[in-house]
């Protein structure tokens, strides 16, 4: 017999929760230990073949002064370098991801009008390895990317010396059956 307070237990509260707890969040983290100044450095990212990817935190810090953070979808050139791993949140789970992220190098053309995501970063100087500012935590809006997709994110140093990049990403990975579709308006 299932008892009240052992069913309230085991009941999520949210949406995300239930995605959590069925293993379908992804999180993972990365740091680049030095970007000369007005440099670049990118990460390349492939969403899963099947599944929609529904971003729901970032978390992007650097610890100098001026930076942004781009998003790109239409790119040529660029090689892989360094896989970054991809972590399940429901650590009991045998559930993967079907994305990849890695470190990428410096793609031969962009195209400007492929921008997905154009954010400042505003740090302070000062603060060691620490990149403790700089921070976008605060743009919570979900984005939903469509299986398959491949993009890059472009961090770029505007800074007079030379900093560290931080980034943190959660995600929920969806059949398109989860999806509502979308209507014209």
């Amino acid at each position: 017999m299932i008892s009240k307070q052992n069913l309230h237990a085991q009941v999520p509260t949210s949406l995300g929760q239930y995605l959590t707890l069925k293993g379908l969040e992804y999180e993972f983290t990365w740091q680049l230990a030095s970007v000369a100044a007005g440099a670049k450095t990118y990460l390349r990212a492939q969403t899963s073949a099947d599944k929609y990817t529904i971003l729901n935190f970032r978390e992007l810090k650097m610890n100098q002064e001026l930076g942004f953070y781009r998003g790109f979808t239409v790119f040529t050139g660029g090689a892989p370098i360094d896989e970054i791993p991809i972590f399940n949140l429901r650590a009991d789970t045998g559930v993967q991801s079907g994305a990849t992220i890695e470190t990428f190098s410096a793609p031969t053309t962009i195209d400007q009008t492929s921008k997905t995501i154009d954010y400042p970063l505003f740090g302070t100087p000062g603060q060691g390895n620490n990149p403790a500012s700089g921070d976008v935590a605060s743009d919570d809006a979900a984005r939903i990317i469509p299986p398959g997709t491949t993009f890059i994110l472009e961090f770029e140093n505007l800074s007079a010396d030379p900093c560290r990049f931080y980034a943190n990403l959660k995600w929920y990975e969806v059949s398109p059956g989860f999806i509502p579709v979308s209507e014209s308006v």
